[in-house]
């Protein structure tokens, strides 16, 4: 018995819950509920804690995706994480707000906000940026306390939340990281390995046996004997090599960081799943699979983002677009809320231009009637009318108020900015990514950066910002340059206690020490950080005011020439084009990385480096369609090389499992004669300590102990016919 859970026990892995972005939050058991087991949030400082899954619930779980994925709801006990949310009755939705009122300092975000999320909704939450979207993430999660109002969510459900940070401060491996939101498996991994170490300790206890039975099978329920497989599924899809499953997420940059929180999170399975930015710090491969995945995603999806083709492909069922401090719903995708959206703001400005004409009408002929004696009853029923008519209010025009962006120029180089002479350069120096570089960039150079996945883009790019050391060559720069750098983690990075103003103060003044308060209000302002906003602590900020905030200072400090790694992350519709705007005005040298086809378009690039297959080929000329069409071809091969090795690998496991099934099913035979055997002992020995009892009389304590004899035989009894059902049953198999 022992040999066939060897092959469980030998991918258990047990490990401490690491610092996360994310949490799983399943909910608070209400007062009127029955006693329930009880799971610690994957961020509690104690640890994951499941407890033993009786068997009556063992039908809750439920397979899905085609690769074992399961799912049990679980209550909570409290935690941190969960203040303000109240769990209880929603109405049968699993998610409901009430007259939700959510402020920044003394600024309102949302101002009576009623909403409900029905179970297996996609709902895209869709906005400007600084609308109140991920405020309102952060209220449902238990992460922002409300002003007024309450979030109630649907007892017995588990709640993941993805903030737009990384796992900053972790120091397990990729994998371990990853797999530390497996709760469920992890769990049924350690109650495996109890069980066996208790069976190894008295082989000859059928009980014990029996409990090592359970517990494989609970770890088959939670998907257990296909860990691996998920796991690796995840990881590819989200841009991460085979490679990388041993490095340490603290030597990760901030957007790979993303990248592990965000695989954690999905491997958790939450039912409600509340995802900021998801795709910030992903690729177009990553982007492709991370919509894929949500589209057959079993659960509740609340998914905030910029992205239309995510909106688009991820399968919402309804859009919500928070605007003006409220909340607009619609119904359908994407495409039928830009379309609905624009019907509405049209019926509501035909009705408010009638009623507007309608007033003047009325208020006309009282100004004209009202002191005549012979129309003054006239006059005065027109002023009760006009009394009485409910104001409608005026329809707000959709478009937001545009950002400004003016990039201010410093002095002209020399023709060579910046020159690469046989570089080596990567983020390991033992192993660089690429060597014997030979690149040059030229003034007034509007150069792309694009390539699939993992290719190196950014590496190349801060390699050129010389803030990635060469472990060989030279890196060359012109006399009197003034580079200013934008990274995808730029953001993320600022001081987030600080006041936004002050950041941005400090860091342009650091550059021109004549920068003074009213530049820095003038430039924030531009942006769309005025007043209140400006004063706010940046860790009170949604993403893309951070961004906004990082980009003040590009627009404070004359520089001659600028790096942009991936711009497009965090920037909603608006303010990215008036980047793009400012950018086609700049007159310096310009780098950009981007995997976003339309802003590489509008930044009309003059120059392409493609950065494929370990090459950086550098052209005289925009991106062709020719360009995306091989870095698509190849994101597929990766794709399909990651399917090929998914597939792989659950054929090992099924092929464990078949082995492991087929060995059990050739001793069934022998197993069952034995336990017949023993069954037919056991029953003896109960009828006769029936017998015992019959005659023992009124001596209550040999009644007691014959009582307690009897109970011992029947476990016993009961765990062998329990044995040899099943083994029938893997016969009849």
């Amino acid at each position: 018995m022992m040999e066939r859970f060897a092959w469980i026990f030998a991918v258990a892995v047990c490990l401490p819950s690491q610092t996360s972005a994310w949490s799983l939050l399943p909910s608070a058991t209400p007062s009127f509920a029955p006693p329930h087991p009880l799971l610690r949030s994957a961020c509690s400082p104690l640890g994951p804690s499941f407890s033993t899954i009786p068997k009556r619930q063992r039908a809750a779980f439920s397979s899905r995706d085609g690769w074992g994925i399961k799912r049990m709801g679980m209550m909570a006990s409290d935690t941190e994480a969960m203040q303000g949310i109240v769990f209880g009755d929603t109405g049968g939705a699993v998610l409901a707000a009430d007259e939700v009122w959510l402020t920044a300092g003394e600024r309102d975000i949302l101002t009576g906000v009623s909403w409900k999320v029905n179970v297996d909704e996609r709902v895209g939450l869709v906005g400007p940026n600084g609308a109140g979207k991920s405020s309102l993430l952060a209220a449902v999660a238990g992460r922002r306390s409300l002003y007024k109002g309450k979030v109630t969510v649907k007892p017995g459900t588990s709640l993941g939340y993805l903030e737009q940070k990384g796992v900053a401060g972790s120091t397990a491996t990729v994998y371990e990281e990853a797999e530390a939101g497996m709760v469920g498996i992890k769990k049924a991994e350690e109650r495996l390995q109890q069980a066996e170490r208790e069976l190894e300790a008295d082989p000859e206890d059928k009980h014990k046996a029996q409990a090592l039975a359970d517990a494989q099978y609970d770890l088959i329920q939670v998907g257990g004997d296909a860990k691996e497989v998920k796991v690796a599924r995840v990881l590819e899809g989200l841009g991460f090599q085979r490679s990388d499953y041993a490095k340490s997420c603290a030597d990760l940059s901030g957007g790979w960081q993303m990248r592990v929180a965000l695989a954690k999170l999905l491997l958790s399975e939450p039912e409600l799943l509340l995802l900021d930015e998801p795709t910030n710090h992903l690729d177009s491969k990553a982007k492709g699979w991370l919509m894929g995945f949500l589209k057959g995603y079993e659960g509740t999806v609340v998914l905030v983002t910029h992205e239309e083709q995510l909106l688009k492909m991820a399968g919402c069922t309804s859009i919500v677009e928070v605007r003006d401090k409220g909340l607009h719903m619609f119904r359908g995708g994407y495409d039928k809320f830009l379309v609905e959206r624009e019907e509405r703001v049209l019926r509501a400005a035909k009705a408010y231009e009638a009623q507007q004409e309608e007033r003047e009408k009325l208020q006309s002929f009282i100004d004209r009637f009202g002191a005549k004696a012979t129309k003054a009853a006239s006059a005065q029923s027109r002023q009760k009318q006009l009394d009485k008519m409910e104001l409608l209010e005026a329809p707000t025009n959709l478009q937001t108020r545009r950002a400004k962006i003016q990039l201010p120029e410093g002095p002209k180089t020399p023709f060579e900015v910046l020159r690469l002479d046989r570089a080596a350069f990567g983020w390991e120096p033992s192993s660089p990514l690429f060597e014997g570089v030979d690149m040059v960039v030229e003034r007034g150079m509007r150069l792309v950066i694009v390539g699939p996945n993992g290719a190196g883009k950014s590496t190349l790019l801060w390699a050129l910002a010389g803030k990635l050391g060469l472990g060989g060559g030279k890196r060359k720069v012109a006399e009197g340059l003034r580079m200013g750098v934008f990274t995808q983690d730029l953001a993320q990075e600022l001081p987030q206690d600080q006041p936004a103003i002050d950041v941005v103060m400090s860091a342009a003044q650091e550059a021109n020490p004549g920068v003074v308060q009213q530049d820095v209000r003038n430039a924030m302002g531009c942006l769309g950080l005025s007043g209140p906003k400006a004063l706010q602590e940046v860790w009170t900020l949604s993403g893309g005011e951070k961004a906004r905030v990082a980009l003040s200072v590009l627009m404070l400090v004359e520089n001659n020439a600028l790096l942009l790694d991936e711009p497009s992350n965090h920037l909603d519709r608006g303010t990215l084009d008036a980047l793009s705007e400012a950018l086609q005005r700049y007159k310096g040298t310009v780098a950009v990385v981007t995997h976003n086809k339309v802003f590489c378009e509008e930044f009309q690039p003059t120059h392409t480096c493609l950065v494929m297959d370990g090459k950086i080929q550098m052209f005289d000329r925009p991106v062709k369609e020719g360009d995306w069409a091989l870095i698509e071809a190849a994101e597929r091969r990766d794709l399909e090389a990651a399917a090929s090795q998914a597939q792989k690998m659950a054929q090992k496991a099924a092929k464990k499992l078949s082995f492991e099934d087929n060995k059990r099913r050739g001793n069934a035979p022998k197993r069952i004669q034995k336990i017949e055997a023993q069954v037919e002992k056991i029953e003896a020995e109960v009828a006769e300590i029936d017998g015992q009892m019959l005659n023992v009389g009124s001596d209550y304590g040999k009644v007691a102990e014959l009582e307690e004899k009897r109970g011992e035989k029947q476990a016993k009894l009961d765990a062998l016919y329990q044995e040899w059902e099943e083994l029938e049953e893997l016969l009849a198999s």
